[in-house]
């Protein structure tokens, strides 16, 4: 999911990423991850500061320079 920017940084990333974490909990979901561009720095600033861990980089995925980032969370 993404917030347009003029709405950042007011916690909707916040409440829609607890409310997806609610409905994976539901059916029994353990992981979740996500994945982003290492240009994107608020991204992964959002992640890590919402417990989120690094687990791979993909190195030029994207393009030269431009890493694939996955990041996990434990749901139970």
């Amino acid at each position: 999911f993404c917030v347009r920017r003029e709405y950042q940084r007011r916690g909707i990333g916040r409440l829609l990423l607890s409310q997806v974490i609610e409905e994976l909990k539901g059916p029994g979901a353990r992981m979740l991850y996500v994945h982003t561009t290492s240009r994107m720095p608020a991204a992964i600033n959002f992640y890590r500061k919402n417990g989120f861990t690094l687990e791979a980089m993909l190195r030029d995925f994207y393009g030269d320079g431009e890493d694939r980032l996955v990041f996990s969370m434990k749901l139970r």
